[in-house]
């Protein structure tokens, strides 16, 4: 791939499973790899970091989540998109689909479309749950990725 024309990016995939308990606090989504790093957004841990020249990004990507046992009807997941800890408006903050009391799945979509930043703003996913009376949860890893790239005008 020939990238001279100045376009930057980055696909990453979560470290690990994230177990998440009932009613639990969002928390940063830790990545493992990197599928390609143009640009050098990120090199471990939580935060994508905006890269020198980079002023408007686009980033999508997928949280799966799977809660086994029981929770009450209504309960949820959530994901959020903060940059520099803010939570971005709108969507922000993604509900995955309720529970209804039995074992469930869903994958939350991050579809945003032009986020103005500035070079070393960092860029985090959050996750966590009103599970009520959930046995156990998590946050699946292998299919869980983010993708954020430069937008050139």
């Amino acid at each position: 791939v020939n990238l001279d024309y100045g376009w930057k990016g980055v696909r990453l995939r979560l470290a690990s499973d994230l177990t998440l308990a009932d009613a639990a606090a969002a928390v940063a989504l830790t990545w493992g790899s990197a599928e390609y790093n143009y640009g050098a957004w990120w090199t471990s841990g939580t935060n994508i970091v905006v890269p020198a020249g980079v002023y408007l990004v686009r980033l999508w990507g997928t949280v799966t989540y799977i809660m086994t046992g029981t929770a009450a009807a209504g309960t949820f997941t959530y994901t959020s998109v903060l940059v520099n800890g803010t939570v971005l408006t709108p969507p922000g903050e993604l509900r995955g689909r309720p529970y209804n009391g039995a074992s469930a799945e869903g994958t939350a979509p991050l579809t945003f479309g032009l986020i103005p930043v500035n070079p070393g703003d960092i860029i985090t996913v959050t996750v966590g749950s009103n599970w009520v009376s959930a046995t156990s949860g998590r946050i699946e890893a292998d299919r869980t990725a983010i993708c954020v790239e430069s937008v050139l005008l």
